[in-house]
């Protein structure tokens, strides 16, 4: 198959591993016992039943390979063209996948339809986005993680985390995909807030950048939950804010993610390096401190821990004939003293349109805010579906 220049190709064996053969087997309907009585003597005959045909990883062949086609020219609008002139596409037993340059390990499951998953007792909700997701976030690590590497366990979350959020990005291209992308990225946070055996946050185990380090007795899901899930948020989160503010548009931060893959092709990058790049396309909106720098969207999101609740307090009152005053305040609680956030506002005008207001400065001591609108908001509100935070 072919995705644009990028030939594909697609292997898996003709059976899968033991582990879920016999679990298919063993959940497999099988037909009933008949035992007939027949003319050629006294003792009566057993017709067994046919037996549970094998799992064949090969029927799905054509189905991966679509669907890899797909998520490569996807993944080509975002990030530039595919980096090699073909992708082999490999079956691995077990549970996990992996992405080296041009090769692509998926794990059998990838290869077996729903129904059949389904029958096994692996077609939950959940087993289906991770089986959607999987193939998408491997895919995307021929960019990030491949095309450019990372120069410490301390910066593998740029690999991790973009490759986690271009699956969900992937995810939302397909039938009901804004809502699944919703809930992929609820789910995330959700996992960050959930409590080790010591009642603390998954999240409170590190920052992004310990890496490995986060993974311990304490906090077993610490590595996996940071590093992919909450670096999935971070880039999230940087999109938001780089959106222009009037259209919505994210070619600002396509286009910077294009042009980083580019200059740093087969390289090894810090996170440094990104911050770098970061700046030169950052906003004026986005500029906190005054200094040019996003340093303090690293510090609060990279190098330090902690999810913020905010609480908004607003009232809109109408000061001309065509024009309202939003205005209030947020405030914030639950992070340490120097956490600090550009929170965006939003107004519903009802019937799904909604506008961001502006980005609000909050800190420690709170965030005022003053916005004015052409039209009386039916409801104003943080915009919790692009910020990593507990909205009360």
């Amino acid at each position: 198959r072919k995705a644009g220049g990028t030939r594909i190709e697609v292997y898996a064996a003709r059976l899968a591993e033991d582990v879920l053969e016999k679990r298919h087997v063993a959940t497999h309907p099988a037909g009933e016992l008949v035992v007939r009585r027949t003319s050629e003597g006294p003792l009566p005959v057993a017709v067994l039943p046919k037996p549970v045909p094998p799992l064949d990883p090969t029927a799905l062949l054509d189905n991966v390979a679509e669907s890899a086609s797909n998520a490569v020219k996807y993944f080509e609008s975002l990030f530039g063209p595919f980096p090699y002139s073909r992708l082999a596409i490999s079956q691995v037993p077990g549970h996990f996948g992996q992405g080296w340059p041009g090769l692509v390990y998926l794990p059998t499951l990838s290869f077996l339809a729903k129904g059949e998953r389904s029958q096994m007792g692996l077609g939950g909700r959940s087993e289906e986005l991770r089986s959607q997701l999987s193939v998408a976030h491997e895919i995307a690590h021929q960019w990030w993680g491949n095309k450019v590497g990372w120069s410490t366990y301390r910066d593998q979350w740029l690999s991790e985390g973009f490759a986690t959020y271009a699956a969900a990005l992937h995810a939302s291209r397909e039938k009901d995909g804004e809502r699944t992308f919703r809930e992929v990225m609820r789910g995330y946070k959700d996992d960050l807030l959930s409590k080790t055996r010591e009642g603390e946050t998954i999240e409170s185990g590190g920052p992004i950048w310990l890496g490995h380090r986060l993974r311990n007795s304490r906090n077993p899901d610490g590595y996996v939950t940071i590093v992919y899930e909450k670096s999935c948020w971070v880039v999230h989160m940087l999109r938001a804010l780089m959106a222009d503010p009037v259209t919505g548009s994210d070619d600002r931060f396509f286009g910077m993610l294009r042009e980083f893959l580019s200059t740093q092709r087969d390289r090894d990058v810090s996170t440094q390096d990104f911050l770098r790049h970061a700046d030169k396309h950052m906003t004026p909106e986005m500029d906190l401190d005054g200094s040019g720098s996003l340093e303090w969207f690293f510090s609060t999101w990279v190098y330090g821990t902690g999810i913020p609740t905010y609480k908004l307090q607003v009232n809109t009152r109408q000061i001309s004939p065509k024009s309202f005053l939003v205005e209030g305040n947020i405030e914030q609680s639950d992070v340490p003293a120097e956490f600090e956030m550009k929170v965006p506002v939003v107004a519903d005008y009802g019937k799904g349109r909604k506008v961001r207001l502006g980005l609000v400065h909050v800190s420690e001591t709170g965030g005022r805010f003053r916005f004015t609108t052409p039209a009386r908001p039916a409801r104003v509100a943080i915009d919790e579906e692009n910020l990593l935070a507990v909205v009360q």
